[in-house]
């Protein structure tokens, strides 16, 4: 009987010591990044695309904001026309005013480019509640239909191309898809490029 703790504690050292052996074998994660793939070397074309693409998005964004300024100030005057208040507020007023207002363009696009209501999130679509839906659609749809508004008041100092395109319906159905869709989409594209030329994913 006096054997039996004495062979218990010799079965529970080398239990012990296998555990000691086999967590010391065990690969740390430093040590597997360390000896796994490399991280891919920085991209300097990547870079400079995507450097001069989101210099045109945010060129072709002001662009847009300020049609869709134009755009507002036309339906608020409509609004007075409505209510038949002789006052009218003057399109093209002035960069005061476009500044003062900027917020209304760029709400809009931090509804479309943040939150989309279909989205791939860690491999998987996933659809937003009918809620954030109808409030995206409704935006995207405002922010047309004031950028279309705005175009059909282009001043006499717009570019001549810009007036006639305005002109026709076909030219002003075409400026406002690219005005509307075009900022966001480029940004993103060119957000995604940078981010392969820095060697992430």
């Amino acid at each position: 009987m006096r054997d039996v703790p004495l062979t218990w504690f010799r079965t529970l050292l080398r239990e012990e010591r296998m555990a000691v052996t086999s967590r010391e074998l065990k690969p740390d994660k430093a040590d597997s990044r360390a000896t796994g793939e490399r991280r891919p070397p920085l991209d300097p074309p990547g870079l400079a695309l995507s450097g001069v693409g989101t210099l045109f998005s945010l060129a072709l964004w002001v662009i847009g904001a300020r049609y869709t300024v134009d755009g507002v100030l036309a339906m608020f005057n409509a609004l007075l026309a409505f209510l038949t208040v002789p006052a009218r507020i003057p399109i093209s007023p002035g960069w005061v005013v476009y500044l003062a207002l900027a917020p209304i363009p760029l709400a809009y696009s931090l509804i479309e480019w943040q939150q989309v209501p279909l989205a791939q999130r860690e491999g998987r679509w996933r659809a937003a509640p009918l809620g954030q839906w109808v409030v995206w659609l409704i935006v995207y749809a405002m922010d047309a239909v004031t950028t279309w508004n705005g175009l059909g008041v282009v001043d006499r100092n717009a570019p001549l191309l810009v007036q006639q395109l305005a002109a026709a319906i076909w030219g002003r159905t075409v400026i406002t898809a690219v005005l509307t869709i075009g900022p966001e989409a480029l940004l993103r594209s060119m957000a995604s490029i940078f981010r392969r030329a820095l060697g992430k994913r």
